[in-house]
């Protein structure tokens, strides 16, 4: 019995974890966490106004929308994954922050013009579109934080830790 317990374990996880390698592979999308000098260097680039609307583009597993509520900003978290979504969920329930709205959703199909700062971690592919749907003239002013990747088409006016800094024009 015991065996045959966990067999059916065994295929759940390893059905989940197929399914979820298959999901990232057609979307291109895989989720690779944020380490913590990254995350302290971005809450060191927040503005010092928390009324600043943030938003996070793919929170994955939510550590910076976590670590920013955590510092007194209200967050947006926008993750498009499933999986990633309801384990935000979960850690919102857990930790019972407040500071965190969760949209499991295609940040490309959002209104991004009502925040104020972009956070993201997103692969160069997503970045030259991100690129394009940020740099317009309603935006103008507003904070880009990446990790990691730079956009394009602009220079970023700082650099800590591989997170880009970037103010648009």
């Amino acid at each position: 019995m015991i065996n045959l317990i966990f067999l059916i374990g065994f295929f759940i996880i390893y059905g989940l974890a197929a399914f979820y390698f298959v999901w990232s592979t057609i979307y291109g999308v895989p989720f690779y966490p944020s380490n913590k000098k990254a995350i302290k260097a971005i809450l060191d680039y927040l503005p010092e106004d928390k009324s600043k609307k943030v938003v996070e583009l793919g929170a994955g597993d939510g550590r910076i929308a976590f670590a920013i509520a955590r510092a007194g900003y209200d967050v947006v978290a926008i993750e498009f994954n499933p999986f990633l979504s309801i384990a935000l969920r979960i850690r919102k329930l857990v930790s019972r922050q407040k500071k965190v709205i969760i949209k499991n959703k295609d940040f490309f199909k959002e209104d991004l013009s009502q925040y104020d700062v972009f956070v993201g971690y997103l692969m160069p592919h997503t970045m030259a579109k991100l690129d394009k749907v940020l740099y317009t003239p309603q935006n103008k002013g507003k904070l880009i934080l990446s990790n990691t990747f730079q956009l394009k088409n602009h220079q970023p006016v700082k650099v800590n830790e591989k997170i880009y800094y970037y103010v648009i024009d």
